[in-house]
């Protein structure tokens, strides 16, 4: 297996870092590793912070006017580390964000997850709600979603609605803890707002990134959604209460919402293997608390995992050597994502991956195993069929999610012929 910069861990901090036997013998999810001690020595550190949803709401934010106000007497040097180093101590302690439940839009769906108490990977499988605990909605943190379906099904669509509704979530939820909150009252119209946001409310929120291999995701296509999708939250019982008594500012705060749902999504444009591989070693390097990720990251798009590893796209003369590189790459890629949703990870650090999956058509007789007559479609990137069926000679068994078993797979199809999904 070629190196790995987050599954090297330990020879990178250059320290010997005790390893716990994987479960399956192949490899040992890297948060289940002991942070390396080489990586913050000397430097002290301070104890994390309480989050939004536990902090007393009189105690908000962080309180820096003392440095400004404050002269060092002049006792020979500038006295300046001493209150850097105090200063330092109050902006580093990390914000937890609120660990709410991701919805996918479709009810039905999110009723199904929500009976789920638990996600992430090596999660127990028989963690359930009791009967009395039932009525929570949407997949718990450190789940996997699979999405599948033939070109122009609307995969793109789904998955970012399902990420702009993650960011609207927290902000709601951050925006009514703060109209709760005494010291982030305001009694006029004559309010910035994007400061007031940025004060009171964007610190607590999650932040989503999108990991776009196919060049689908533009800039103006998440300013559109960002639109709409504020447009609609505009008329909830929140920003009703966030507007009470100010008529007329609608538009202000309309526009501060917009620009705080974009200011949480993150667009990052791959365009080969190699950035895939570095993109998501990064990412996994952040269970390490190595900066990677933005803070607060909930929730990872990748759109999509099977255009740059699908089998198609290696040359049709490509060497034994190249194919297996193919493997090694995607085992790299399932590992990272792995380890990002490890149920060992603390709920609040812990990801939730979506990704999309092309589907191709299988032709009779492409493998030596499948002896069929007919053409299939399948998804690109799925793991080898367990059984035949054995009633419908068209029909097979895809196997489990290339993310796992525990992860949810959606196929989208057209229901009639006139494109209805």
């Amino acid at each position: 297996m070629p190196s790995w910069a987050p599954l090297q861990a330990a020879e990178l901090f250059l320290v010997d870092t005790p390893q716990r036997p994987a479960r399956d013998g192949t490899f040992t999810p890297l948060s289940q590793l002991p942070v390396p001690e080489a990586l913050f020595s000397g430097v002290s550190q301070p104890s994390p912070s309480r989050g939004r949803q536990e902090a007393p709401l009189t105690n908000l934010g962080v309180d820096v006017d003392q440095f400004w106000d404050q002269e060092a007497e002049d006792s020979g040097s500038d006295g300046w580390d001493d209150v850097v180093d105090e200063v330092y101590e109050e902006e580093i302690s990390p914000t937890i964000r609120a660990c709410l439940r991701h919805r996918c839009g479709v009810p039905a769906l999110d009723r199904s997850a929500g009976a789920l108490r638990v996600g992430g990977a090596y999660a127990p499988n028989d963690c359930y709600f009791t009967e009395q605990e039932q009525g929570h909605l949407g997949f718990p943190l450190g789940s996997a979603l699979e999405i599948v379906g033939p070109p122009g099904i609307g995969k793109t669509t789904w998955v970012l609605n399902i990420a702009m509704q993650e960011r609207l979530y927290h902000i709601l939820n951050s925006l009514q803890l703060a109209l709760e909150d005494p010291a982030a009252a305001f009694d006029s119209d004559e309010v910035d707002w994007d400061d007031w946001m940025e004060d009171n409310v964007l610190p607590w929120c999650a932040q989503v990134v999108l990991a776009d291999t196919e060049g689908a995701i533009t800039a103006f296509t998440l300013l559109q959604l960002a639109q709409e999708t504020a447009k609609n939250a505009m008329e909830s019982s929140v920003c009703v209460e966030w507007r009470k008594n100010l008529p007329n500012a609608y538009n202000q705060q309309y526009d501060s919402l917009v620009r705080s749902l974009l200011q949480g999504m993150h667009l990052v444009q791959i365009k080969s293997i190699g950035e895939l591989l570095a993109f998501l070693g990064v990412a996994a390097s952040s269970i390490l608390k190595v900066p990677g990720l933005p803070p607060r990251t909930s929730l990872l798009i990748l759109d999509s995992i099977s255009f740059l590893l699908n089998t198609h796209s290696l040359d049709p003369e490509a060497s034994r050597e190249q194919r297996q590189g193919r493997l090694q790459a995607l085992n790299c890629v399932i590992q990272a994502i792995t380890t990002l949703r490890d149920y060992h990870i603390p709920e609040h650090d812990r990801l939730s991956i979506i990704v999309t999956n092309q589907m191709a058509t299988r032709m009779p007789g492409e493998r030596r195993s499948d002896p069929g007559s007919e053409s299939v479609l399948v998804p690109s990137l799925t793991t080898a069929p367990s059984m035949r069926s054995s009633f419908d000679t068209s029909a097979y068994d895809w196997g489990p999610s290339i993310l796992g078993k525990s992860a949810w797979r959606v196929l989208l199809f057209y229901y009639t012929a006139q494109a209805s999904r």
